[in-house]
């Protein structure tokens, strides 16, 4: 049994290849036919060769040309001068005397104050040896009354004072051995404040700031606090007014100045568009050289900006921020649609998880010293006191959100995403949050906070939104139809090119069919002759032979004619 099968598999398989070797080779197809057959070759091949070789590189010639910051090219004038909006979300605190008392800090949310902010680069230096470029940021913030809706910016809450909740942390971080001479520091700088909280209007909480006038303190320390301020007024981010007086807000420095904003070198992408964006130095530096770690101190991925095209979802984004020297990992969340474009949505926290990510302990203020899982100590990097984190601590220990009332973290309020078109490497939409926060502790030699509680006490958290504007997703969209036709045109061209395949080979099966049966029942005429012949005489037996020989000669002639 299992020959017969063999021998039948045999057959079956030798019938098929003489099938093909007739229909291909030169006794089968037909010279119409054939050129049938290869213009349908052609097609399919074209058009694979089209799809996978050509376009790709007239698509990455049209993205790079839309994409790399070239002098005159389209992404260069976006990037030089663009706007976003700053939303920005405070906590009034409810309680500020029983706060005294060690009782848990009531917040109340109040907000959006929204901003309208002009960004421009500044300085702008091109480098063609290496293909890249440096510059600086001047920010000009507007408030915008109609998108804040009945808020104003001169409502008044109560925050935390920047000086007398700011210098305790100080001295906590760098110099602990000053602790017991706090009082005397902020009563001569801030003039002797009854609490760490303050009624202050948002407009000057936020930019225009809180004066310390230096002139006329006689204290030794609080005279050499000020002298630190009037060498450092920079580094501590504070406006300086006069030679005496420094004003503290929490963006005031960023306001109608780049001296703040630093100097960024990052690719241009005109020579490979998959660098666009990569950051290369700030300040003349190839690291950040804040956090005595290799890893934790490189510059890896973008300055936050730009982005390279052909985003792949099974792999992260970096992006290194050179405000508070720290590098962010973006990984895939999901996919959202926006203005009728399908994007990647990418998402990343900012707080540090050192007590579960070993790589985190680098963010410390010291190896034993980490705040625990879901904020970021800022000090090492801006030799300012606060403390970053999620808004409303989303995602961070429950320590932190336990600590204070009024808090209720959300994924979709409170984490930072980005929708980028995957083709182009655009960011469409962005919106960057984080809170700012202040630690509290029982400090007894300091006559504001004797009596605290322990607790990480939110001043407020920004929501960064920047949309790309609507001519620059037209252009992305024209893209994608480009990309769409080019598709449709090869996917015609490679069912036209099966079709006619399809068409030459069934036309030519059926010859072959014919032509088998037919070539069959001339073999049955001849074995019938030859077997009549055999019974008759010599006559008979020549028209018989003669016959025969004319049946072959018709055999291998192929009789009847070739159907076309």
């Amino acid at each position: 049994m299992p020959n017969e099968l063999m021998a039948q598999v045999k057959a079956k398989y030798h019938n098929f290849i003489d099938t093909v070797k007739y229909i291909f080779g030169k006794d089968g197809l037909s010279a119409r036919h054939r050129k049938i057959g290869i213009n349908g070759v052609s097609s399919i091949i074209f058009s694979i060769v089209f799809l996978t070789v050509i376009f790709p590189i007239i698509l990455e010639s049209l993205i790079q040309k839309h994409s790399a910051l070239k002098k005159g090219w389209f992404m260069r004038k976006m990037w030089r001068k663009s706007t976003y909006e700053f939303h920005v979300y405070l906590f009034n605190v409810t309680n500020p005397e029983e706060i005294a008392k060690g009782d848990k800090p009531t917040l109340k949310e109040v907000g959006p104050y929204v901003y309208d902010v002009w960004q421009e680069k500044t300085n702008i230096e091109d480098h063609e040896t290496d293909d890249t470029l440096t510059y600086s940021v001047k920010n000009t913030f507007f408030f915008n009354d109609e998108k804040s809706r009945c808020l104003s910016d001169d409502d008044e809450l109560t925050l935390g004072h920047f000086v007398s909740l700011g210098i305790p942390n100080y001295f906590l971080i760098t110099k602990p051995h000053l602790i017991p001479v706090t009082t005397k520091v902020v009563d001569g700088i801030v003039n002797n404040p009854q609490s760490v909280f303050v009624r202050a209007k948002v407009k000057d909480y936020l930019f225009d700031g809180f004066a310390v006038d230096c002139s006329g303190i006689d204290d030794f320390l609080a005279k050499s606090a000020c002298n630190d301020i009037k060498e450092n007024y920079v580094k501590y981010q504070t406006i300086k007014a006069s030679d005496d007086v420094y004003k503290y807000s929490m963006w005031g420095y960023l306001n109608l100045t780049d001296t703040y904003s630093g100097k960024t070198r990052i690719r241009r992408g005109i020579r490979n568009i998959m660098e666009v964006g990569d950051l290369i130095e700030f300040n003349d530096m190839k690291n950040m050289s804040v956090w005595d770690d290799d890893k934790c101190d490189a510059f890896i991925g973008t300055d936050g900006t730009l982005f390279h095209p052909f985003i792949n979802k099974r792999k992260n984004i970096y992006v290194t921020n050179t405000f508070f020297c720290r590098r962010l990992t973006y990984s895939y969340d999901s996919e959202v649609q926006f203005a009728g474009l399908k994007l990647f949505r990418y998402t990343t926290s900012l707080g540090t998880n050192s007590q579960t990510n070993p790589e985190d302990k680098c963010f410390c203020l010291a190896p034993d010293r980490c705040h625990k899982n879901g904020v970021f100590e800022v000090w090492k990097c801006l030799s300012n006191a606060y403390v970053a984190s999620n808004p409303h601590f989303y995602a961070a220990d429950p320590y932190f959100i336990n600590s204070v009332k009024g808090l209720k973290p959300v994924k979709e309020k409170h984490l930072t995403t980005i929708d980028f078109d995957p083709l182009t490497g655009w960011p469409i939409r962005t919106q960057f949050r984080m809170q700012y926060n202040f630690a509290l502790t029982k400090l007894s030699k300091y006559r504001l906070m004797a009596n605290f509680p322990e607790a990480m006490l939110p001043v407020g958290w920004i929501d960064q939104v920047t949309i790309l504007p609507s001519d620059f997703v037209k252009k992305i969209k024209y893209l994608h139809v480009i990309i769409k036709l080019s598709r449709i045109f090869s996917g015609l061209i490679i069912l036209v090119g099966f079709i006619l395949c399809c068409y030459t080979v069934f036309h030519e099966y059926r010859l072959y069919k014919i032509r088998k049966a037919q070539r069959a029942n001339m073999r049955k005429i001849i074995s019938k002759w030859r077997t009549l012949a055999a019974k008759q005489d010599k006559k008979t037996m020549g028209i018989s032979l003669r016959t025969i020989k004319t049946l072959k000669i018709m055999q291998q002639a192929q009789v009847p004619a070739r159907i076309s």
